[in-house]
Parts: structure tokens; sequence; C-alpha cells
């Protein structure tokens, strides 16, 4: 009787264990397929990080996002984060909330740390939060990303911002579609150079 049942609870957590990884692959795809494309503009990195294996390391300049309260908002708190295309083309965190939006235009993310209206802001007298982006790396082959994060590093300086990343963003799922530098694809540019 109790080798069914070890048979039984075997079976479920084997299922249980390809589920999880399994419904990882399929949102993102998902969001690739179905998501709207948002131009993250990028911002520097530290140097480069031989231990962190074949990507490069992104950062970006959209990561505070303005709220009414700060009330009821504390670090590490799940936050949905609705995103918008702003006058300059490139994504742009529009608003916060504790529960998703009606919108597919958001991303499920972690607050990091809270800004009174009374600090040094982005935006003047507005009380702001700072998030964590989910997607901070871009992987490409294994042979061109050295070659991609120097050109990244180049082209993201504090006097040189040309780099953004196509982000596909669907009902809190987002995954990175290309990186970008000088308006052309990493791939691309990398051959002309």
């Amino acid at each position: 009787m109790m080798r069914p049942l070890k048979l039984v609870l075997f079976g479920a957590m084997a299922l249980a264990q390809l589920a999880v990884p399994t419904w990882m692959i399929v949102g993102r795809e998902w969001a690739l397929r179905n998501g709207t494309t948002f131009k993250f503009l990028t911002a520097p990195i530290d140097p480069y990080d031989a231990f962190r294996g074949r990507y490069v390391a992104l950062a970006f300049d959209a990561y505070h996002v303005p709220v009414d309260s700060l009330d009821g908002w504390f670090s590490g708190d799940i936050a949905y984060v609705t995103v918008e295309e702003g006058p300059d083309g490139y994504a742009r965190l529009a608003s916060a909330s504790k529960t998703p939006p009606a919108t597919p235009n958001y991303i499920k993310t972690t607050m990091s740390y809270p800004m009174p209206a009374d600090s040094n802001s982005v935006t003047p007298n507005t009380n702001e939060i700072c998030v964590e982006l989910p997607f901070d790396r871009f992987y490409m082959e294994e042979t061109l990303a050295p070659k991609a994060e120097q050109a990244y590093r180049e082209h993201s300086t504090r006097t040189t911002h040309d780099c953004y990343a196509a982000v596909r963003i669907y009902n809190g799922q987002a995954a990175i579609e290309n990186l970008y530098i000088v308006g052309k694809p990493i791939g691309e540019y990398l051959i002309q150079e």
C-alpha cells in the first residue's frame, strides 16, 4: 500500500519541478509574441565582471515611478508598474500600484526604496518609488558577448548616451527583444564595426 503512494508523490513532485521552469518560459515567450515593444534608454554600468558569464549586463535610466503617496510602500514590496511611451520615444514608468492594472502594458517588479517629494526625486514635488526592473541581462552568442559589452560601455556613458533595449511587455511579463547601439541591433552594429 505504501509503494503506490510513494510513486504518486514522486510523480507529483516530478511534475511540479517541470511545471515551474516551463511556466517561466511560457510567460517570456507569451510576452515576446503578444507584448507591446518599449524602448528603454540604458545607463552607464560598472566595469565588466568576468564571473557573470556571457551576456551584456544592462542598467536603465527609467527606475523611478511616481506615486500619489508613499504610505503603505515598503522596500521589497511587489509593485505593478505601468509603462508608457514618453514624448522622446523612450519608455516611461508612468504609475505603480499594489494590484495589476487594467492595461497589459505593465511590469510586475519589486520596490527598492521610496523617494519623498522633498528629496532629490527625478520629478520635483512628486513622491516616487524606485523599482528593480526584471530585465538587466541581454544574452547573446558567446563569442560576441565581450565585444558587445565593450561597445555597450563605450556608447552608454554620461556623455555618450545612444543605447537602448527594445523590451516587450505583456501582463506583468517583460522580455528583451534586442539591444540597439546608435539605432542598430547589436549584432548588426558589431559586424559593421
